[in-house]
């Protein structure tokens, strides 16, 4: 699935509606209009209505980097704001969700329309502004903030600091640049024609008719989003990481095509006359060290790559690690048979510092003269003066109820289970603090090994925090949220055959 056949297919969609009511309405491109945009956000609201937690994720990335632009343009005021923002992106995750599914509604049925143009014109108007500023960095080399205008270069892809939009979820991964141009190009000027010409929207069923759908959408909408945040993994998963999928061939797979990319073309920028070059592999390889080194002024910008057979996903990324820092990821994949695994991708805790008196004891260093083989010598010697006392700071943690409960009373009891019937288990945070660790597995009275990964991976892989991860020989068999956690009887009598 591509952006283009996913605007085609809501324009044939559109014009489908558009049959079904061609003598019902006044203007006839007008309508097109209202049921291909209607079409669109309905559909993009529902399949991230599906992963509301997925959405929140990406606006913690958008979050963070304008705070990173807050920070460096002397804006400070922001980030207070945007932390907010990033602490509570799961509400506003839903909120934007459901007003997508409205929308796409109340368009497609005429709901309030002068309302409903201004509302679509000023959501359009936000999400270009979030693409366009995603995009633009592409524009800011690393180390440059992106209001030092002076200081941008060439567009480099990779230095967009989001790489994906969002729009669509885990359905479809657009692009930021491409989302910005969508936007720009075709939703605001819609956008625009709707609020000029909502008077001539058409309206479908009665008034009252269209209150009860807009009522009974924004129920259903509510129900999907509060169920697949809070209740459940996401009923239809579009993540990499889906039940059935095998990590370690998927890696594997993924890990031999990006090393068989060729590239195609260099693009060069020279810094000294500023003339830029797209030269083909063989070309700059022949010359690079010559006509095209740093000496000369030139400079890569970035590759034209061809795509690799196999699409890179966030399973490329799966590595864990031992808390000695080992990297136990082979060890994990390979394993045989079944491993369950727990999954937190935020370790609930609160840090307490306290500063404590601790003995010492005080040494002095003197110079001794020592005869070695004839022959004089100084020797630099430590000598024991005296006891006293330093200052330490000590830090120790405690635990959400819920979550530490989480584990005591749902997960350790499956676990524990599991592990007698000779079956591997572990934990996965996204931390290796030797104290933070200690302190839980006391508190929880946990017994199983912990390891650690990357929280975005962790996050990726189960939405849920903590939940359980159910693996045989490197392939994902079941994935449970905590509120639908089974014991292992029901695990055993259902999906270990």
């Amino acid at each position: 699935m591509t952006i283009i056949t996913l605007l085609v297919s809501f324009a044939l969609a559109g014009a489908v509606l558009l049959g079904l009511t061609w003598n019902k309405v006044e203007s006839r491109w007008l309508s097109f209009l209202q049921y291909f945009a209607g079409v669109w956000f309905t559909f993009s609201g529902i399949v991230k209505a599906l992963d509301p937690i997925g959405t929140a994720l990406k606006m913690q990335d958008y979050f963070a980097d304008f705070e990173a632009t807050a920070e460096c343009s002397g804006n400070k005021w922001l980030i207070p704001m945007l932390n907010f923002m990033s602490e509570h992106a799961v509400g506003f995750s839903i909120f934007v969700v459901i007003l997508e599914i409205l929308l796409g509604i109340a368009l497609i049925i005429g709901f309030l329309p002068k309302a409903t143009a201004w509302i679509f014109l000023m959501l359009n108007v936000f999400f270009t502004i979030l693409t366009g500023y995603t995009h633009l960095t592409g524009y800011v080399p690393d180390g440059v903030c992106f209001f030092e205008f002076s200081k941008w270069g060439d567009f480099v892809k990779t230095n967009m600091k989001v790489t994906d939009c969002g729009c669509f979820g885990d359905f479809l991964k657009l692009d930021p640049s491409v989302s910005f141009k969508k936007d720009f190009y075709l939703l605001t000027p819609i956008s625009l024609i709707f609020v000029f010409l909502s008077g001539r929207f058409h309206q479908l069923f009665t008034v009252k008719t269209r209150r009860i759908i807009i009522a009974t959408g924004l129920t259903l909408a509510a129900i999907c989003c509060f169920y697949n945040t809070f209740s459940n993994e996401p009923i239809v998963d579009f993540r990499p990481f889906r039940n059935g999928v095998n990590i370690r061939e998927q890696k594997a797979a993924e890990v031999k095509a990006a090393g068989a990319v060729k590239i195609l073309n260099w693009n060069l920028s020279n810094e000294k006359t500023g003339e830029k070059l797209k030269l083909d592999d063989a070309t700059y390889m022949a010359n690079y060290e010559t006509k095209y080194s740093s000496d000369n002024g030139w400079k890569v910008i970035d590759q034209d790559q061809t795509d690799p057979s196999v699409p890179r996903t966030k399973i490329s990324d799966f590595m864990v690690f031992s808390p000695k820092d080992d990297d136990i990821t082979n060890d994990l994949l390979n394993e045989k048979g079944y491993t369950f695994l727990v999954l937190s991708g935020k370790v609930k805790s609160i840090a307490t510092k306290k500063t404590i008196e601790v003995s010492d004891s005080i040494f002095r260093t003197d110079t001794i003269k020592k005869r070695v083989l004839g022959r004089d010598t100084l020797e630099i010697v430590k000598v024991f003066e005296k006891m006293g006392t330093r200052q330490e700071v000590f830090r120790s943690y405690s635990f959400d109820a819920d979550y530490r409960n989480n584990f005591e009373k749902k997960i350790n009891p499956a676990l524990e289970a599991a592990e007698k019937a000779g079956h591997k288990v572990a934990a996965i945070l996204p931390t290796n603090d030797a104290r933070l660790i200690e302190d839980f597995r006391h508190a929880a009275q946990t017994a199983y090994p912990f390891y650690y990964a990357d929280e975005k991976l962790i996050k990726t892989m189960m939405r849920s925090n903590p939940g359980l991860f159910l693996m045989k020989d490197g392939q994902i068999v079941h994935k449970w949220h905590i509120n639908k956690m089974p014991t292992f009887e029901e695990i055993k009598a259902t999906y270990l055959k």
